[in-house]
Parts: C-alpha cells; structure tokens; sequence
C-alpha cells in the first residue's frame, strides 16, 4: 500500500490525507461504498467491475477533484498518471498543491 507515493517521494500523511478525500467524494457523489474503495481501489483501475464507476463518473469525479482542491489538472495528470486509480489521483493533487 502506498507505494506509488513512496516513490514519488509523497509523506505517508499527504498522501492518507488525499486518498481519504478523493475516497469520500467518490462515496458521497457516486454512491460506491468506501470499505468497497479501500479493499479494491489502490490495486483496481475505479473502472474494474468490482468497483463499478463508469467513465462518465470519472469526469464528474476530475470536474469536482479540481473544485474541491482548487488544482488545474492537465491531460498529462490523467494519462500519465493513470487517473483511474485512488493513489494516482492522490499523487495528482499533492503535486498540484505542492506547485502551486
């Protein structure tokens, strides 16, 4: 757990801190259960039939991320890093925050 933060060189702080937001917005606006997110979500793409997300959800998701943590996500933030992950999308807001 947490290794792709462990080689972005992320604190294990910022990045509990972000998975745990980017966890509760995707139960709270999607409706998918967090215990379901947090056994399946760091080692399944969100759009893995375990987990249930559509892609649509994953843009819903991008548009209310940038809201909520007042970042710019750019192309490279959801291609490279592989957006449909919890700990890549937790390592996409720390960085935003970071340079900001």
């Amino acid at each position: 757990k947490g290794k792709y933060c462990e080689r972005r060189r992320r604190s294990r702080a910022q990045c509990l801190s972000a998975c745990t937001g980017v966890v509760d917005l995707i139960s709270d606006r999607m409706g998918i259960e967090q215990q379901k997110l947090c056994s399946y979500g760091k080692e399944k793409s969100l759009l893995d039939a375990a987990i249930g997300l559509q892609p649509r959800d994953l843009l819903t998701l991008f548009f209310e991320l940038q809201r909520k943590y007042e970042v710019v996500f750019e192309e490279k933030d959801i291609i490279e890093r592989r957006f449909d992950y919890l700990d890549h999308m937790a390592d996409a807001i720390i960085s935003k925050q970071v340079s900001v």
